[in-house]
């Protein structure tokens, strides 16, 4: 019997290892994009405190410790120990791109998201606070 091609045993064997292989490689692969997406999002928030930094170092005024009234931007709120800016401020302003993501959440930025400055002695220091 000259008989080509594969008995049943040997395709179930074929299935059985590839299942396996795919239980083994699919938690890796999500477990690998996942750590990728936070670490995107370090970045992109890093790329929001620099706009932030610079909005700040073209009106030192508005930093907390200042009572300069000259800061009169829409979205900078100032209170006693620190300042809110928005990121809807800080993108009509052109500090910071208009398109920007949050990649863990797979929307776009809400406008009501603020980076929060305070001053620790003679430090500043940047917070991305992202609500809901």
């Amino acid at each position: 019997m000259n008989k080509k091609g594969f008995t049943l045993i040997e395709l179930l064997a074929v299935i059985a290892l590839l299942a396996i292989l795919a239980m083994i490689a699919v938690p890796t692969v999500d477990n690998a994009l996942n750590s990728s997406r936070k670490s995107l999002n370090k970045v992109q928030e890093g790329q929001i405190i620099k706009g932030a930094k610079e909005f700040f170092a073209d009106n030192l005024y508005c930093l907390p410790g200042n009572d300069d009234s000259r800061c009169n931007f829409d979205g900078v709120v100032k209170e006693s120990d620190n300042v809110k800016v928005t990121l809807s401020c800080l993108k009509n302003t052109g500090y910071l791109p208009a398109n920007i993501v949050n990649i863990e959440k797979k929307k776009a930025y809400s406008n009501e998201n603020y980076v929060k400055v305070t001053k620790d002695g003679n430090q500043y220091k940047y917070e991305v606070v992202v609500a809901g």
